[in-house]
């Protein structure tokens, strides 16, 4: 089992302690019902912003899903590696923003790069 199986099934887990369905929580996270089945299933990796969206939509912690111990440096370098690679999603993805802003609370003092994404998301 990989990372994204072992990301997947914790979803999945998170999810059924909750009560909800596939379709449920891909209606709270803004996303496809194929999509959260693909990444329960492990056929597709969850993406941070995914992660981040699946989350909040649950009221969950996203160390609980990811099973890393909470960093919020590493989240945030997370994030600044999501938007790298996807800016359009993760920038205006409410859930992301939530979750960003969240994050922002926990530590405050945060490298030089990782304000300018917190900015260019008008979260500072």
């Amino acid at each position: 089992m990989d990372a994204e199986d072992a990301i997947g099934r914790r979803i999945a887990h998170a999810r059924k302690l909750r009560g909800l369905t596939q379709i449920g929580l891909a209606a709270r996270a803004h996303v496809s019902k194929s999509l959260i089945a693909q990444v329960e299933s492990g056929h597709k990796p969850a993406t941070p912003s995914l992660i981040a969206a699946v989350a909040a939509a649950m009221n969950a912690d996203v160390t609980d899903l990811t099973g890393q111990q909470r960093d919020p440096g590493k989240a945030l370098a997370c994030i600044a590696k999501a938007e790298q690679l996807a800016p359009q999603r993760t920038r205006y993805h409410p859930m992301a923003r939530e979750t960003v802003s969240r994050l922002l609370d926990i530590h405050r003092r945060m490298p030089e790069p990782l304000r300018g994404i917190a900015t260019r998301m008008g979260l500072s």
